[in-house]
């Protein structure tokens, strides 16, 4: 959705297209913290509230258990966590 959503500020007239952000709360700031790895038009995303990385949300035995399979990436972990990805996005 995020990427879609980056594809149609390409096409809309009047859109600044040269600095493209996003801003996202609660879990929706995990998909807009990948979209930015995959997309380099995305310059920059804000996250509000959510969670800060996967280690710690796994780590932390109260953590909230609605509707985390929006958000939960089977065996990311191995490769990345959240925090990496700020010093990974393509400016």
């Amino acid at each position: 959705d995020v990427l879609r959503a980056v594809d149609m500020i390409e096409v809309w007239p009047g859109l600044g297209r040269d600095d493209i952000r996003c801003y996202a709360d609660g879990q929706a700031g995990v998909a807009a913290r990948l979209a930015s790895l995959l997309d380099r038009r995305l310059v920059a995303v804000e996250t509000a509230s959510g969670i800060t990385g996967y280690a710690a949300w796994v780590g932390d035995r109260n953590y909230d258990r609605r509707n985390i399979h929006a958000s939960v990436i089977p065996g990311i972990l191995q490769y990345l966590d959240l925090p990496d990805i700020g010093g990974w996005m393509r400016h």
